[in-house]
C-alpha cells in the first residue's frame, strides 16, 4: 500500500488522480462534494478515471463489493474515518509501514 501523507495543497490529489488514471482503480472519497471535485480536477488535467465512489455509496449500496475490483484508492482517509466514527473524536491512529 502506497501512503501519501502531506499537508493540504501539496499535490496529493494530483498524485491520486494520476494513479487512478494509470491503474484504473476506483477512488473512494468522503462525500458527493469531494467526488465532484475529483471528477472536475481529473477533467481539467485531461485524465480518464473511473467514476469516484463515496464511502456512503460503498457501504449502503454495496457498490464495488463482490465485483472484480481487487484494490481501490482512498482519498483523505482521515476524513472518511471521522465520518465512520461520527461524533467520536479519533485521537490517534497507526498504520503499518
Amino acid at each position: 500500500m502506497l501512503k501519501i501523507i502531506k499537508a493540504s495543497g501539496t499535490g496529493k490529489t494530483v498524485l491520486l488522480l494520476n494513479h487512478s488514471a494509470t491503474t484504473g482503480e476506483y477512488i473512494i472519497t468522503a462525500n458527493e462534494r469531494t467526488k465532484s471535485n475529483l471528477k472536475h480536477q481529473a477533467q481539467k488535467l485531461g485524465l480518464d478515471i473511473p467514476e469516484p465512489v463515496t464511502v456512503h455509496e460503498y457501504f449502503s449500496s454495496g457498490k464495488l463489493k463482490g465485483s472484480y475490483i481487487k484494490s481501490v484508492c482512498i482519498d483523505d482517509a482521515d476524513t472518511i474515518l471521522q465520518q465512520v466514527f461520527d461524533t467520536v473524536d479519533i485521537s490517534m491512529l497507526t498504520m503499518r509501514g
